[in-house]
């Protein structure tokens, strides 16, 4: 008996042998099944999350390149308003210097007449005065021509460089 006590006593410990390890094998597929669930809903998750930080970058930059054109249309708006008004301020400019040199050139001209006749009066009346009296007067009307030329040529070049 003692054998067939033994052999009872083995097959209940493979039976319970048996159990555990059909409770181990369903704990395991529990396991497995629930760290399956988890890791999809974790993943599911990270998606979610991951579309809404690409959606939200996405707005951002939309709205920085909105501000950005923005910017862009006022600096030109702004370039273009202080170039016009360089550039009139520049025309207005030159206007005034062309009326500027032109009165100059009148004036010059009306002064080297006046000097050519005060030079010929003075001529006609000392005509029988020394020679360097005569080369004398000539020769201021002559530094006042060059004078006047030499302002006349300072003018155009200051026109000149202020055109461009």
């Amino acid at each position: 008996m003692p054998e067939n006590e033994l052999m009872t006593r083995e097959r209940q410990l493979l039976a319970n042998l048996k159990q555990l390890v059909q409770e181990r094998s369903q704990a395991e597929k529990r396991v497995a099944s629930l760290l399956h669930q988890l890791t999809n809903a974790a993943e599911e998750e990270h998606q979610t999350r991951l579309q809404q930080a690409e959606t939200k970058i996405a707005a951002d930059a939309a709205e920085i390149e909105k501000w950005h054109a923005a910017e862009k249309v006022r600096i030109e708006t702004q370039l273009t308003q202080q170039m016009t008004a360089a550039e009139t301020q520049h025309d207005e400019s030159c206007d005034t210097l062309a009326n500027e040199i032109s009165l100059a050139e009148e004036e010059a001209k009306r002064k080297l007449e006046e000097a050519r006749w005060e030079g010929n009066t003075v001529y006609e009346a000392t005509r029988h005065k020394p020679q360097e009296t005569y080369d004398e007067l000539l020769l201021q009307i002559d530094a006042s021509v060059e004078r006047l030329q030499k302002v006349q040529q300072q003018v155009q070049l200051w026109l000149h460089q202020n055109r461009k």
